[in-house]
C-alpha cells in the first residue's frame, strides 16, 4: 500500500521562521508573523489529527500558501499584504469584478495562480477560465501547474485520477469537480466556454494588451449568463496601444460599487517586501533614469520618505521627478496611463469636450464634404492649451 504524502514538508517550521527573519522591512515581517501564529494555532488545536489540521489550513488562504507552496528558491511562499487582501475580497464575493493594475515583477500572476488553486479546492465546481492575448502570455496556468508539481500532497489530495492536468494541455481538473482551462486570442473564441459563457470565475491576463472587440467577445457572454454567481478578475498594466478606452474603463471601475480596484506600484512592492531595493536600482538602470538617489539606495525619498532619516518636511526631488518623464516607467512601474503626444484618443473622451452652443460637433454634416477631426492627445489633456 502506497504511503500518503505528508501534509507538512520536513523542516517546515524552521523554514517559515527563516523566511520571517529574511523579511525586508517591519511591515512585511509583522504580516508573516501573523500568518505563522495562525498556523501554530491550527497545529495546536488539531492535536495530532492531520485531517483536522488540513481542514483548518485549506480554509485560510495565507496559511494555505505558506505551508503548501514554495517560491522560485524553494522557500515557503508568504503572500504579500496586497495579495492577502485581494484573496479575502475575492472569497467574500462582495464584488462581481476585480480590477488589479500592478507593476512588473509584483507577483500578480503568481497570486492569481495560488488563489485559483485555493478557491478550486475550497469551493466545489469552481469553473475557472483564464484568457490572455497570446498563448505565451498564459502565465497563470503555468504557475498553477508548477505549484501542483512541487507538492505531492496536493497532487494526491486534489487532482482527479487519471491525472488530467499538464502545462501542454493547459488544463487542470480536481476531484471535487473544479477545473481551470485556458484560451488565447490565437486559439479563437468558439462555443460558450471559449467566450466566457461556461465558467463562474473569469481571469483576464494582460488586460491592457486586449483589443476592445476581443475583450467584449470574452466578457459579455459571461455577464449575460445569470444562472450562476460569477466573478471576473482583470490583471495587467496600463497601456493605450491596443485599447484607447482603457483609461475610461478604469475610471468607471473605480467609481463602480460592484467593482473592487487596486493599484500596486513599484514603491508599494518595495514597501510590502515583494521587491528589494536592489531590484529598483536595476530597474532605474534598465530605464536609463538619471536619479542618483534611487541608484544609490534603491528607495525614492519622495514616495517612501519613511526610509530616509532626517528628511526635511519641505523636501522636493532634486532631480525634478525625472522618472515621471519616462512613459515606459510610468506605465510599467508607477501604474499610470502614459501621456504620449500623438496617441489615439477614444471617441468617448473627445465627446466630453463638446458643449452646447459650440460650432464644432462630433457629427458635422454637409451635402458635399466629409469632415475629419484629428487631436493631439497630450495637448487635449493639457488645461494650459
Amino acid at each position: 500500500m502506497t504511503k500518503k504524502p505528508s501534509l507538512l514538508r520536513p523542516g517546515l517550521q524552521k523554514h517559515l521562521l527563516e523566511r520571517i527573519e529574511d523579511s525586508t522591512n517591519e511591515e512585511e515581517r509583522l504580516h508573516r508573523v501573523r500568518i505563522y501564529n495562525r498556523f501554530l494555532k491550527y497545529f495546536k488545536d488539531a492535536d495530532g489529527d492531520m485531517d483536522a489540521l488540513w481542514e483548518s489550513i485549506r480554509a485560510d488562504y495565507d496559511v494555505f500558501c505558506a505551508t503548501q507552496f514554495v517560491n522560485t528558491y524553494g522557500q515557503p511562499f508568504f503572500p504579500a499584504i496586497f495579495q492577502s487582501e485581494a484573496a479575502k475580497e475575492l472569497y467574500e464575493g462582495n464584488y462581481s469584478e476585480y480590477f488589479i493594475f500592478a507593476c512588473r515583477r509584483s507577483g500578480k500572476s503568481s497570486w492569481a495562480a495560488t488563489v485559483i488553486i485555493w478557491l478550486m479546492q475550497l469551493v466545489p465546481y469552481t469553473i475557472v477560465q483564464i484568457y490572455a492575448p497570446t498563448e505565451p502570455q498564459l502565465f497563470i496556468i503555468k504557475y498553477i501547474v508548477d505549484n501542483l508539481e512541487k507538492n505531492e500532497f496536493l497532487k494526491e489530495e486534489l487532482i482527479q485520477k487519471p491525472t488530467r492536468w499538464s502545462l501542454k494541455k493547459r488544463y487542470v481538473r480536481f476531484k471535487n469537480g473544479s477545473e481551470a482551462d485556458t484560451w488565447s486570442m490565437g486559439m479563437g473564441f468558439t462555443g460558450d466556454s471559449a467566450r466566457g459563457g461556461g465558467g463562474n470565475l473569469l481571469v483576464i491576463e494582460e488586460v491592457g494588451l486586449w483589443r476592445r472587440g476581443d475583450l467584449d467577445a470574452v466578457v459579455k457572454p459571461m455577464k449575460r449568463e445569470k444562472h450562476t454567481k460569477k466573478s471576473m478578475i482583470y490583471i495587467g498594466t496600463p497601456t493605450l496601444d491596443y485599447n484607447p478606452d482603457l483609461p475610461i474603463e478604469w475610471e468607471r471601475a473605480q467609481e463602480s460599487k460592484t467593482t473592487w480596484t487596486r493599484t500596486f506600484t513599484c514603491w508599494d512592492a518595495v514597501r510590502e517586501g515583494v521587491r528589494g531595493p536592489d531590484i529598483m536600482i536595476e530597474t532605474f538602470l534598465d530605464y536609463g533614469i538619471p536619479c542618483q538617489l534611487v541608484k544609490d539606495n534603491g528607495v525614492c525619498p519622495v514616495y517612501m520618505p519613511e526610509y530616509y532619516e532626517g528628511l526635511p518636511l519641505d523636501f522636493t526631488c532634486p532631480y525634478n521627478k525625472v522618472c515621471e518623464e519616462n512613459d515606459d516607467f510610468v506605465r510599467e512601474e508607477m501604474i499610470g496611463f502614459p501621456k504620449i503626444s500623438g496617441a489615439l484618443f477614444p471617441m468617448e473622451k473627445v465627446r466630453t469636450m463638446f458643449f452646447d452652443g459650440m460650432a464644432l460637433t462630433d457629427r458635422p454634416e454637409s451635402d458635399s464634404r466629409t469632415y475629419i477631426m484629428a487631436a493631439d492627445s497630450a495637448l487635449l489633456d493639457d488645461y494650459t492649451q
